[in-house]
């Protein structure tokens, strides 16, 4: 899940470790999260904890990380959509 844009430089995701999800059993620190990227929580039930290198994730955690926002993203419609025209398709006949 997308968490809205937080500044021009900074968005959000959210990630919710599934059973067999690689991270699930393993500790915060110890999981290859995308580049460049922050967790700045840890969901596990109803209870929000700071994402501590020595946690251990369990299947069913919403990992929060900040992220690098892309520089050039395309510009979006009122509805959240984006403007990115398809590929062209050119040679091809239809």
């Amino acid at each position: 899940m997308a968490i809205p844009r937080l500044s021009p430089q900074v968005t959000g995701i959210d990630r919710v470790l599934e059973p067999d999800t690689p991270a699930a059993g393993r500790k915060l620190g110890d999981v290859p999260w995308p580049p460049a990227s922050t967790p700045v929580s840890v969901l596990r039930g109803r209870r929000l904890r700071a994402p501590r290198p020595d946690s251990d994730l369990a299947p069913g955690d919403r990992v929060s990380l900040l992220i690098p926002a892309p520089q050039n993203p395309p510009p979006q419609h009122p509805d959240g959509t984006s403007h990115e025209q398809p590929a062209s398709r050119e040679g091809t006949s239809t």
